[in-house]
């Protein structure tokens, strides 16, 4: 989890989205860009982490510099490159948006430059822009991308002993999009899509993209043992993760109920302004003999895992358990109890 891989399967899979043109590439390239790479440098630009765990005791913290210094190096060329990763052409009447940044650029299609800008405040929101300026009519594919996430998940069924909790898919939640005052619905595909869009475009176009972004849960393979019996929290391309400044009655003794009612709100005041989380689940606030004594129904909130440990030190998770049994009890070491 150190940062500069992250940064590498940012610019590993844009180069494998630009020799194939498969969403998959770009669905890889946004989450390590929002998470991985983004954790690595800390709110005031002068800390960083070398690795990013899932989880910590309150001991992880940025720091301003490693022996090995790859990592803020690699940040300080990073981030300023990430205009690159937004647009592409492909031939001169094909023009493809991978991420959804606010920004504008110029581009030939067909030998007229076309003056492109997008306006959004995705992440947050899902709202998306596209303004399209050719100083002539020009006809070409205006090619946007359909993450993924948007998608119902696949049918898991977990369990761990006697304990067991199957998810199923929920209704199709396709993004809309508005051209030209017609709206279509963009089919869903598991892995994402790129939908294109051909026209003879005019000065004053505009493709609108509205993103569904809803809380979901994920799950990690089972192969991972580690993450048997536990879900997290993702809105849109962000991974969430609960920290003890928000909880105080900690972190990694709380159970995040199967499919728990999530809500989500904006904190202009949080960090900048970000959305937060809010769910409730079963706290486990001691042990008698082999069983966990739990505070049921305890509501916790949740972050953006790249925003944690720019407050107060303390604990963190993202991999939530299912079930108090694999809870840890405050004061004790962690316990994987596993069937």
């Amino acid at each position: 989890a150190e940062t500069c891989a992250a940064i590498g399967m940012v610019l590993w899979n844009q180069r494998m989205y630009l020799a194939t043109g498969e969403p998959r590439y770009a669905e890889i390239m946004e989450r390590s860009l929002y998470n991985g790479a983004l954790a690595g440098m800390g709110m005031t630009g002068d800390l960083f982490f070398y690795d990013n765990p899932l989880g910590s005791k309150g001991d992880h913290h940025r720091v301003p510099w490693f022996d090995c210094s790859c990592c803020p190096s690699n940040l300080v060329r990073f981030l300023p490159s990430l205009g690159e990763r937004i647009y592409a052409t492909r031939g001169d009447d094909e023009l493809w948006v991978a991420l959804y940044v606010g920004s504008e650029t110029t581009v030939e299609m067909d030998g007229v430059p076309v003056k492109v800008r997008m306006e959004t405040d995705y992440p947050w929101d899902g709202k998306v822009v596209l303004h399209v300026d050719p100083e002539e009519p020009v006809e070409f594919s205006l090619v946007v991308r359909r993450p993924g996430w948007v998608w119902p998940r696949t049918v898991r069924v977990l369990q761990i002993g006697d304990q067991r909790y199957e998810q199923v898919d929920g209704q199709p939640r396709g993004p809309s999009i508005t051209l030209g005052g017609d709206e279509h619905v963009a089919p869903g595909e598991e892995l994402g899509a790129f939908h294109p869009f051909l026209r003879t475009w005019q000065a004053g176009d505009r493709l609108e993209l509205q993103l569904p972004l809803e809380p979901d849960y994920v799950f990690a393979d089972e192969r991972v043992e580690a993450n048997r019996g536990r879900q997290a929290l993702m809105r849109g391309p962000l991974v969430y993760a609960a920290e003890e400044v928000d909880n105080p009655a900690g972190v990694r003794n709380q159970v995040s109920t199967p499919g728990g009612k999530v809500t989500a709100s904006f904190d202009p005041d949080l960090l900048g302004g970000v959305v937060k989380l809010h769910a409730s689940g079963p706290l486990v606030i001691g042990r008698a003999g082999t069983q966990r004594l739990t505070k049921p129904d305890t509501p916790f909130t949740l972050i953006p895992y790249a925003f944690w440990d720019n407050r107060e030190p303390g604990e963190m998770v993202v991999w939530m358990p299912l079930w108090p049994e694999l809870a840890e009890v405050r004061g004790e070491a962690a316990v994987v109890e596993q069937g």
